[in-house]
């Protein structure tokens, strides 16, 4: 991991402090990518190279819509993902700069974008939305995509990553407004995304205007929902969290939405080149790795979860990989060195340590 960590690390441009070939979003979970290592390590052998890189591009904002207030941009989901990195970077190196510009950025999702009442069109956070929110479908406590006045999505990746986010906090700060979000997310979450049967989030958003409910199903939706209740298990002691963990962990390694039924992701299965879902797995096993070393996870998810793993890590590493380097399809052949294939592959190495 150490070797892939390296070789991702020289596409770090030195100037905007963001990694060439990948979007936005991309390098805040490149970020954190790497981060996990030394938590997972319990090191510190990135701080002076990632660690020191964050907090300069927290002064330096997104290059392609710069805010002179750090990591923002039009995008919740983008925000949150940065936050997450900044919590991991806080955790794995103590500078509270960091934990500032997470605590900042969920203020701003939270003031802007969680829906508090419906039957109106919101005005929040000096943000007046142009479209009313139907009152007919229990709207209240999601999050919507983007800050666009004309936003009419309430998405389960901005409201799974507003629960995941608060719960995180609040494991830091104790502060019971952070609870409180993160609990009525996961209600959100649970009236209108996640099917109950099985605990997967197999539905991508919500048509604010119409209740419709928009289908899709993906990995990292179900990633953070694992991740946010495995947090909120550690920070609360309440069983039930723990328990809908796991049962959300074992649905989203059997399922055939996305894997191949023997426990192989086949989600971006064929890719070439750079998109979106390149990331996804990552986050998924990013959740499963948290749940796993959660000491007072169950023995079998503990077994199915490793056998998982190792199914993935011995197909990338045997037949996607050249060197240091990885293919972003893991099922192979290497075809080419790429920023996204190589930060999508370490969290996978990362998590077969």
């Amino acid at each position: 991991a150490s070797s892939a960590i390296s070789l991702l690390l020289s596409s770090l441009d030195p100037d905007t402090k963001t990694f060439s070939g990948i979007g936005w979003w991309q390098s805040a979970n490149a970020y954190t990518t790497i981060i996990s290592y030394d938590l997972h390590t319990s090191s510190t052998n990135y701080r002076n190279s990632i660690g020191a890189a964050l907090l300069a591009l927290i002064s330096l904002g997104d290059p392609d819509q710069r805010d002179s207030q750090g990591l923002r941009n039009v995008f919740n989901d983008d925000d949150l993902w940065w936050t997450l990195a900044c919590l991991d970077a806080f955790k794995a190196y103590g500078n509270s700069e960091f934990l500032k510009e997470a605590k900042r950025l969920w203020s701003w999702v939270d003031s802007t974008s969680v829906i508090r009442q419906t039957g109106i069109a919101p005005d929040m956070g000096g943000i007046q939305r142009d479209h009313v929110v139907s009152d007919q479908c229990e709207l209240e406590n999601g999050v919507y995509w983007t800050i666009k006045t004309n936003e009419i999505n309430i998405n389960s990746i901005t409201t799974g990553l507003f629960m995941q986010v608060s719960a995180r906090l609040y494991e830091i700060e104790k502060n019971q407004e952070y609870l409180h979000a993160a609990e009525k997310a996961g209600e959100w979450l649970r009236r209108h995304t996640v099917d109950g049967n099985v605990e997967l989030v197999d539905q991508d958003r919500v048509n604010g205007e119409t209740c419709a409910v928009i289908p899709g199903a993906y990995t990292y939706n179900t990633g953070v929902f694992i991740a946010a209740l495995t947090t909120l298990y550690k920070c609360t002691n309440d069983n039930s969290y723990l328990q809908e963990a796991e049962e959300a962990a074992a649905a989203a390694m059997e399922t055939t939405i996305w894997t191949d039924g023997k426990g192989m992701i086949t989600e971006s299965r064929g890719a070439t080149s750079n998109n979106d879902g390149i990331g996804f797995r990552s986050i998924l096993l990013r959740a499963l790795t948290n749940l796993y070393t959660t000491p007072s996870t169950s023995k079998d998810t503990k077994k199915e979860i490793e056998g998982f793993i190792n199914v993935n890590y011995n197909m990338l590493y045997n037949h996607a990989r050249k060197g240091d380097a990885y293919d972003v399809n893991w099922f192979g052949p290497f075809t080419q060195e790429s920023t996204y294939g190589q930060f999508s592959a370490v969290d996978l190495l990362v998590a077969g340590m």
